[in-house]
């Protein structure tokens, strides 16, 4: 029979006193930051970062941002049942929360198959879902590796929390093949049926779409407020989805009761995604569905060979408890 050994009292109270003091000295210690450049993100495993007050909840195995907002307050992204498993044909299926696709939808660039015949609809599975693999990670940010896409694309992100209450949505699209690859980061929040969306008032005369008669829809339901055009998701009238872009700089913001989370894109509008039949800021709109979606995106760019191009956001929260903008800046 095993045995322990005997260690003499004043032995042990020394053991003791010297183990506390160490407890004590490393628990002073900053924390440095925390890489796993070999983690796999396992499915339904929730990444949360918080910092400033401000809380974010990230799924890679779905490669969704699927809560931003006060750490006691209400989600500025609208979910839906975040659990299902994806379809085994690939077919779409609607997490809503924050998500990326790939700019252009169509033309020579546009989404494919997995034949690589051109294809509209749905996106490329690994295009819209992932799974990411987190590589990096720290107290207040986090950085994420996809698989590469049927155009040959990879998608990495970074979310970065800031002290006062912002973050910053990093992504980056690296081209695997050899040959050079046309693209804009697409960044989408879906919209809680019964919120608003708000736009900047030079946006009413930069509205288009391929049917005018779904700008018209869209106009007709935007009420100015100060610096701002607001749209009621209840006040719309028609059922059918319709599809709006505006030709203005990426700016977009949404109001759930108590408060306006304001999204600012890093590019300026520069007329790119205009030759590809797409715009910066562009809205989907389905209330049969009760589907709508807050679309941002960045420039139109010629990726070489081995490289990247990247694309950011800054979200930050105003409190509101009504949709007055005067809040915002």
């Amino acid at each position: 029979m095993f045995k322990p050994s005997r260690r003499p009292a004043g032995i042990m109270l020394l053991t003791a006193l010297l183990g506390g003091l160490f407890l004590a000295a490393t628990s002073c210690m900053p924390h440095p930051a925390i890489h796993h450049p070999q983690q796999v993100s396992r499915p339904g495993n929730v990444v949360r970062l918080e910092y400033g007050g401000t809380l974010l909840r990230y799924r890679p195995d779905i490669d969704r941002i699927t809560f931003f907002g006060t750490i006691d307050g209400p989600n500025l992204l609208h979910t839906v049942d975040l659990d299902r498993q994806p379809p085994a044909d690939g077919s779409y299926l609607f997490y809503g929360g924050c998500y990326t696709w790939v700019a252009p939808q169509r033309g020579e660039y546009g989404w494919v198959d997995g034949k690589g015949e051109k294809l509209d609809w749905p996106p490329d599975p690994k295009m819209d879902r992932g799974p990411m693999q987190v590589i990096k990670r720290s107290h207040h940010s986090l950085t994420a590796r996809g698989p590469v896409m049927r155009s040959g694309l990879r998608e990495y992100v970074t979310l970065t929390m800031h002290q006062d209450g912002s973050a910053t949505i990093t992504r980056e699209l690296e081209n695997t093949t050899d040959e050079p690859k046309q693209a804009a980061i697409w960044m989408i929040t879906a919209v809680r049926p019964g919120d608003q969306i708000a736009f900047k008032n030079e946006v009413r005369d930069k509205l288009w779409s391929d049917d005018p008669q779904n700008e018209a829809l869209l106009d007709e339901q935007l009420v100015e407020n100060r610096d701002y055009l607001v749209l009621d998701t209840t006040s719309l009238t028609f059922t059918d989805g319709i599809k709006v872009y505006a030709d203005s700089d990426p700016v977009i913001a949404i109001h759930t009761p108590g408060w306006w989370l304001l999204r600012q894109g890093s590019d300026s509008f520069d007329g790119s995604l205009r030759t590809v039949k797409e715009a910066p800021v562009g809205l989907y709109l389905h209330p049969g569905l009760k589907l709508y979606e807050a679309e941002l995106y960045g420039s139109l760019q010629m990726i070489a060979p081995g490289k990247r191009i990247h694309y950011s956001e800054n979200w930050q929260l105003f409190p509101g408890f009504t949709a007055d903008t005067a809040v915002l800046p």
